[in-house]
């Protein structure tokens, strides 16, 4: 994905999304809460460093807690439902970020977090994207999201991005592959200003 924004030439981050759901990444756990060790990553935290957050998956009461690694968070797979994660950065200058989503089929790679500096002067509009609402999509195809972002000092900060409803993975520059025939959403957000899609793919 390209984040823009008015005025100012597009930031590019090119990657391939090459990676698969195989291999066990053992993760320490930190308090006393159960640690999420798996070998299914969820997702990505590209800011701060890579490495220093840790993130809990909670669902109902339950928690699992894991840590980021090589700038990837990976639980054990887990059932199809509604969970709560939240990635808070070791670096107390960055705020916790939380969002809400559906776990479905899909599991691999379903978020990209990006949290954002405490004090950030950023005031953010919205958002506009190459998606189109309600949108219909073949398994294997991949879109590039091409978000924009509309605001003021918004360049020092970037959305987060993630798929609810297990229908598909992100690679780390937010293009979207389908792999999985059903519906759901992609979820743009960066400082409460946040844009649903929802998506078919058959």
């Amino acid at each position: 994905m390209k984040f823009s924004y008015p005025f100012v030439p597009s930031l590019v981050l090119a990657a391939a999304l090459s990676f698969t759901c195989s291999g066990a990444s053992p993760l320490a756990a930190q308090d006393e809460l159960p640690t999420g060790e798996g070998n299914i990553p969820i997702g990505r935290m590209s800011e701060p460093t890579v490495g220093q957050a840790t993130v809990d998956l909670k669902r109902n009461e339950s928690i699992l807690r894991t840590l980021v690694r090589d700038g990837v968070f990976r639980f054990p797979r887990q059932e199809v439902g509604t969970v709560e994660i939240t990635v808070r950065p070791i670096n107390r200058l960055y705020r916790p970020y939380t969002f809400t989503t559906v776990l479905g089929q899909e599991q691999c790679f379903i978020a990209n977090v990006r949290p954002v500096k405490l004090g950030s002067n950023a005031l953010i509009r919205g958002f506009t994207s190459d998606l189109t609402e309600g949108q219909i999509i073949g398994i294997g195809d991949t879109i590039d999201l091409n978000v924009r972002v509309d605001g003021v000092a918004a360049m020092s900060v970037a959305p987060s991005v993630w798929v609810s409803g297990g229908i598909g993975r992100l690679s780390p520059d937010d293009k979207f592959t389908a792999t999985f025939p059903g519906t759901g959403q992609i979820v743009i957000e960066l400082m409460g200003r946040k844009q649903v899609y929802n998506i078919r793919v058959r």
